[in-house]
């Protein structure tokens, strides 16, 4: 199967269970839209909010819910009734979230050391330098001195994207197979990183550009939350999922 029909599928997959979603998960996604609006009317939402992070876990707990009303239901079989019952589901699919997180984070936290590696290599060739004087730290001013800051960063991305890619279907992996299986779901994504990649960054792009414009909207009428809640648990999410359950199904049935 090429890379073009292999995406083709997967979005016309993902498109076609949208219907299928909405009814497996309605009671989860108005009561998900209604906790953020509530949240973002109560200002939890904002940056500088004290309760930033019991909003986060919050909506955490909102996203793993619909995820389990998503996978476990899917008629098709992508990620059935393994593991006894919706309430385990839950848990392992929180377990494996939070595993995801740590996992990337680690990366994230080495990717953010080699970038000030870099950036500290690259001040020390010019003059004045001083590594207690952040001051002396300047943004260099050669173009080759530039490019390198700039393809490090972009090497970072590139390499953050990966990974997140290698493990994108620990999620439908965990709820399908009644275990946690977040680094074992590494392989399944083997030769298909281009088109999970895409596939997901077209529906989230979309998503975003209907939030955007959502926004411009509702807020006028002060529910901009409200719309971008709608949009983010009514939308993306299942089309995420849908979108993970059809590699992890297609990927199980050619192994």
């Amino acid at each position: 199967m090429s890379r073009v029909k292999d995406l083709a599928r997967a979005l016309r997959s993902a498109g076609r269970s949208l219907p299928r979603a909405w009814m497996a998960a309605w009671p989860t996604l108005i009561a998900a839209v209604v906790v953020t609006a509530v949240l973002a009317q109560a200002g939890w939402l904002e940056a500088r909010s004290p309760r930033r992070w019991a909003a986060a876990v919050v909506l955490g707990i909102a996203v793993v819910g619909m995820q389990v009303n998503l996978y476990q239901r899917d008629p098709r079989g992508a990620a059935g009734e393994a593991g006894g019952g919706q309430v385990w589901t839950f848990l392992r699919l929180c377990v494996a979230g939070l595993l995801v997180v740590a996992f990337l984070g680690v990366l994230a936290m080495l990717c953010a050391v080699v970038i000030l590696s870099v950036d500290l290599a690259v001040a020390s060739t010019s003059g004045g330098f001083s590594v207690s004087q952040v001051a002396t730290w300047n943004e260099p001013s050669s173009g080759g001195a530039k490019l390198v800051l700039r393809a490090t960063d972009f090497g970072v991305a590139l390499f953050m994207t990966w990974a997140a890619t290698r493990i994108a279907l620990a999620a439908a992996a965990t709820a399908a197979q009644g275990r946690l299986s977040v680094l074992s779901s590494w392989p399944m994504t083997k030769g298909r990183l281009v088109v999970i990649a895409t596939s997901r960054f077209a529906v989230a792009g979309g998503a975003l550009a209907l939030i955007s414009a959502a926004r411009l909207v509702a807020e006028r009428a002060g529910g901009g939350a409200a719309a971008t809640a709608a949009i983010f648990f009514g939308l993306w999410l299942p089309l995420d999922a849908a979108l993970l359950a059809y590699f992890f199904r297609t990927r199980t049935q050619s192994a």
